[in-house]
Parts: C-alpha cells; sequence; structure tokens
C-alpha cells in the first residue's frame, strides 16, 4: 500500500498557485506602468516648456548637495583603495588616474547620480502628486479640462531627465576633484 501524499501535494498546489499569482500581479503592475510610460511619452510635445524648466530647477537643487557629497566620497574612496591596491600589486600608480577617470564618466556618475537623483527627486514628486490626488486637486484640474499627464507628469519627467544631465557631469567632476 503507498504513503497518502494528498496533503503534500495539496500544500505544493497552494504554494505553486500563490508564485502565479504574484507573477501575473507583477505582470499587470509592469503593464500598467508601461501604459503610462508609453501615454507620458505620447504627451511631451504638449508640454509646456516653462513647467520643465521650473521642474528642472526643483530636482536640481533638490539633489545637487545630496549627489555632490556621494561622489565626493566615492571618489576619494575609490582613488585611495586604487592606490593600495594598486602599490601592492602593480608597484606602479601610473596607471590609477587614467583607469579612475574611464570608470567614473562611464559607470560611477551616471549611475550614482541617477540614483540620487531617484532617490531625492522620485520620492519627492511621488509624495506631491500623491498629496494632490488625496486633496482631489488632480480631479479639479480634469474638472477644468486640463490633461492631467500633459501639466503634471510631463514636466516632472522631462525636468529630472534634463536635471539628471546636469547632476552626472557635476558629480564626475566633483568626484574626480576629491579623488585627484
Amino acid at each position: 500500500r503507498l504513503p497518502d501524499c494528498s496533503r503534500g501535494a495539496t500544500a505544493v498546489m497552494t504554494w505553486v498557485q500563490s508564485i502565479g499569482a504574484s507573477a501575473i500581479s507583477l505582470h499587470r503592475d509592469a503593464l500598467a506602468v508601461w501604459n503610462l510610460f508609453v501615454r507620458v511619452l505620447i504627451r511631451f510635445p504638449a508640454t509646456e516648456p516653462r513647467l520643465v524648466v521650473r521642474q528642472s530647477f526643483q530636482a536640481g537643487n533638490q539633489s545637487v548637495p545630496f549627489v555632490l557629497l556621494t561622489l565626493g566620497f566615492t571618489g576619494a574612496i575609490m582613488v585611495a583603495e586604487a592606490c593600495v591596491q594598486g602599490q601592492r600589486i602593480l608597484g606602479d600608480l601610473s596607471m590609477i588616474g587614467p583607469a579612475f577617470m574611464k570608470l567614473l564618466v562611464r559607470e560611477f556618475a551616471p549611475t550614482i547620480s541617477a540614483l540620487m537623483l531617484a532617490a531625492r527627486y522620485g520620492a519627492g514628486t511621488a509624495a506631491e502628486i500623491g498629496t494632490m490626488k488625496i486633496t482631489e486637486q488632480v480631479d479639479a484640474l480634469r474638472l477644468a479640462g486640463a490633461d492631467a499627464l500633459t501639466y503634471l507628469a510631463c514636466p516632472r519627467m522631462l525636468g529630472g531627465m534634463c536635471a539628471g544631465v546636469g547632476l552626472g557631469i557635476m558629480g564626475a567632476w566633483i568626484a574626480f576633484v576629491c579623488g585627484g
């Protein structure tokens, strides 16, 4: 006579169903974000430039100290550690400067600046739009005939992208100065 495995099979089925439900939910959420992104991209040409400039200024002002401090310390620590390892392995430190600059400009400065911008500006923007939704300001925009995506999402997205370029350049410069 074979042992009864129905409880084990039921547990496995429940586990597989929960994983499948989570995967489907994640897929739906990702699809909703993608649809929002495409709708925002379509509305880019209708965005008012003065709103983009205002959001770029706000994103830059919120994130400049954060990005510069983070990349300054990152540059100093990278050079110090690279010099210790280079001295130990190669004995020659002439390769540290060019390799540091190449790594900084291609990898670290854009990545860390984008992360810092997303942390500061993204959280602030999400809180701002969330507050506007709760206080029904977004509904008031719709009632007034304004497109909420064109007025709220597009300027913030374009402003964040414009500020990100400037922050990446300033971050690379300060990291090079601090590491130099």
